[in-house]
C-alpha cells in the first residue's frame, strides 16, 4: 500500500461532511504524509473534539478526526434538529464519533477491496477539550486538512482555525513508497 492509496480517507471525509450538512462544498486544503508520529492540538486555538477509532488486521493504526468545539456544535445541531449549547453535550460527542465511523468505515472498505487487508474497526473513543497530543509510536502519517466553505456555517464562524476539519490516519511501520 503507497500513500497515495490513501486519498481514499480524503474522498470519505468529503463525501461524509457534504452527505450528513448543509455544507456544499468541503474543499481539501491539504493533504499528505506528514513526518511524525503524533497529532498535537494547538493549545493557542479553539477547543476542539477527536474521535479516534483503531484498526487492525494485514497492517494497524488509527484514524483520528478532529473538529473545533464550535463547527462540532454546528454539524451536531444540524443533525439533530435541536439546539446544543456546550461542546462536551454528549450529542455533540455522539455526532463527531458518528462522522469518525462513517469516514473511517467507508475508507477500511474501501482498502479492504483494493488490497485484501482484512481491516477491521475498534469501537471510538473521544477526546474534548483544549490542549493535547495524541501520540503513535512506530506510525507515520496522512493527513487531510478539509476547509468548510457554506454560507450557513460562514455566518456563525469566523474564518480561521474554527471552520477546519483534520483528519489524521496513522499507519504503524512504513508504507510501500517510503522504504
Amino acid at each position: 500500500m503507497k500513500a497515495s492509496d490513501l486519498k481514499v480517507y480524503q474522498d470519505a471525509l468529503v463525501s461524509a461532511i457534504e452527505d450528513m450538512t448543509v455544507i456544499y462544498k468541503a474543499e481539501i486544503i491539504n493533504s499528505g504524509l506528514v513526518s511524525k508520529n503524533s497529532f498535537t492540538f494547538d493549545p493557542d486555538a479553539t477547543a476542539g473534539i477527536a474521535s479516534i477509532v483503531g484498526f487492525s488486521g494485514k497492517v494497524k493504526g488509527r484514524n483520528l478526526l478532529w473538529i473545533p468545539s464550535s463547527l462540532a456544535i454546528l454539524i451536531t445541531e444540524q443533525v439533530v434538529g435541536d439546539t446544543v449549547s456546550e461542546y462536551h453535550d454528549e450529542m455533540v460527542l455522539f455526532t463527531v464519533n458518528e462522522i469518525n465511523n462513517v469516514v473511517s468505515g467507508a475508507a477500511i472498505t474501501e482498502l479492504n477491496n483494493l488490497f485484501q487487508l482484512s481491516l477491521r474497526l475498534s469501537p471510538p473513543s473521544i477526546f474534548a477539550g483544549g490542549s493535547f497530543e495524541i501520540i503513535t509510536p512506530k506510525s507515520k502519517s496522512y493527513e487531510v486538512e478539509v476547509n468548510i466553505k457554506s454560507d450557513y456555517y460562514k455566518k456563525a464562524l469566523s474564518k480561521g482555525p474554527q471552520d477546519h476539519i483534520v483528519m489524521n490516519v496513522a499507519i504503524e511501520g512504513s508504507l510501500d513508497d517510503e522504504k
